[in-house]
């Protein structure tokens, strides 16, 4: 065993630079999910991204194919009847660049042991982190005899209709490993429903609010538009002079802009919502009673993750808390509609859960418009292929801690025996960067890189206690 962890984490070491550079390469392609073009079903940056990919699982010596309109591509090897995947992402989240302050979301950089860069950790360090494990097992003469199957899909962040597409298609492998959560090992996800909230009656002072990024990062930016008046300004100047997350601009109209605390929607207890913050300021302001009362329902919705304000608070013996968080604000007609992402546990009932909330909304004059809805799930912590999974981690890294459950949503959901795992194991203190920065689908999104290249290790030896276990 020592002279297999050896051969592996010396010929990762070596080939630092390479791993490096190719993450680098795949960072630069800004493959967020656009509108379908000919060969290019998630947009041409998306199929980019994935051709790209495709270039990589070729130049490892892979089996290649490659969906007819970029959907996803999928590298394997020459093994036995027994396959084990790993599945990973090359489409990322929106970015807003002025929020970036390290470099610009695609001009990915090196800095003080970092990668910084839009998709370095989510996902496209999976996808280099796969390859690369494969290569060192190749290099130590440690090829599994199962086959290894390596997926990159282009519409994780939008659906996963990408792996709908290839579930339809292709036999699911006999496990399956995702490098696109959190380490030691992942057992277990939330189920995520996801849902708009459409007010009926329009503003009359409020020509508009708009903001938001993506439905699973809670709205960390909101501009409000109001017609002019002289005690408006008067009013928003006395309450948000001095204070950073306010901007208020006069012209024909008066503009304010709110900032508050944006998070991934998973991981949301510490989230501040833009559009509460908002709303804090234009409670000083004599608007109509009317638009008062929608801003004041909109305030229950927002004022916390958990749905306390609205009395639809719930609990998982497992997996905790119920959230409930709000992403978008649009203005339709100067009517409100707010989108929000729930993560819920396999114990809370989401039928009534819905039930609830389409009902506190009709008491709103608002109605409930449902886009998602996809169960989580757990798997036992005894099971053999879980302690499987943990003896690997354990094995190259010491730490005892035992599986762990997920508030977010990978591939692994949609996948027979599936576990998802991290992309890197921490070493080097983290860079000096606001609350809200560094982490995935945040600004200055990094990874540690010394870190990045021990996952690869961890990974390696996972591939090979899986084989293991589904030879034994």
């Amino acid at each position: 065993m020592k002279n297999t962890t050896e051969a592996i984490r010396s010929y990762i070491q070596s080939n630092k630079k390479s791993i490096v550079s190719q993450l680098i390469e795949l960072a630069k392609i800004p493959s967020i999910t656009s509108d379908a073009t000919e060969g290019a079903m998630f947009g041409k940056e998306c199929a980019k991204a994935i051709l790209h990919t495709e270039k990589l699982f070729c130049d490892a010596g892979l089996d290649i194919h490659t969906h007819k309109d970029c959907a996803y591509t999928v590298g394997k090897t020459k093994g036995d009847d027994k396959t084990i995947g790993l599945f990973c992402h090359a489409d990322v989240v929106t970015a807003v660049e002025e929020d970036w302050i390290v470099t610009k979301p695609f001009e990915p950089i090196e800095k003080d042991g970092f990668l910084i860069g839009r998709g370095v950790e989510d996902n496209k360090a999976g996808i280099v982190s796969a390859i690369w494990a494969l290569k060192a097992l190749q290099h130590a003469n440690l090829v599994p005899k199962s086959t290894l199957l390596i997926y990159a899909g282009s519409n994780e962040e939008c659906g996963m209709s990408d792996l709908e597409i290839f579930t339809s298609e292709n036999s699911l492998p006999d496990f399956a490993i995702v490098p696109d959560n959190e380490y030691p090992v992942c057992r277990g996800e939330k189920g995520i429903l996801r849902f708009w909230a459409d007010f009926k009656k329009p503003f009359e002072s409020i020509i508009s609010i708009s903001g938001g990024q993506s439905l699973n990062i809670v709205l960390g930016s909101v501009t409000c538009e109001l017609k002019y008046s002289d005690k408006i300004v008067e009013q928003l100047n006395a309450f948000c002079n001095g204070k950073s997350e306010y901007t208020v601009t006069v012209g024909d109209t008066v503009t304010i802009v709110a900032k508050g605390r944006s998070t991934h929607a998973a991981y949301s207890a510490e989230s501040v919502n833009a559009l509460w913050v908002l709303i804090q300021a234009l409670k000083h302001c004599d608007l109509p009673a009317g638009d008062m009362e929608i801003l004041k329902n909109a305030e229950k919705l927002v004022a916390d993750p958990f749905s306390k304000t609205v009395g639809l608070d719930t609990m998982d013996s497992e997996f905790k808390e119920t959230t409930c968080t709000n992403g978008i604000v649009e203005t339709n007609n100067r009517c409100l509609t707010l989108s929000f992402d729930t993560r819920y546990g396999t114990e809370v009932n989401i039928e009534e859960f819905i039930k609830g909330y389409t009902l506190c909304l009709e008491k709103m004059d608002a109605g409930i418009r449902i886009t998602e809805q996809d169960n989580g799930y757990v798997i036992p912590e005894n099971s053999s292929i879980i302690t499987a999974m943990n003896d690997a981690w354990y094995s190259i890294t010491g730490d005892s801690r035992k599986p762990n459950l997920s508030y977010g949503g990978t591939y692994a959901r949609h996948l027979k025996n599936a576990v998802s795992i991290g992309t890197c194991i921490p070493t080097t203190p983290k860079l000096n960067l606001p609350f809200g920065h560094g982490g995935a689908h945040q600004p200055d999104e990094l990874i540690d890189i010394d870190g990045m290249l021990k996952s690869i290790e961890v990974i390696a030896h996972m591939i090979l206690k899986a084989d293991e276990v589904l030879h034994a």
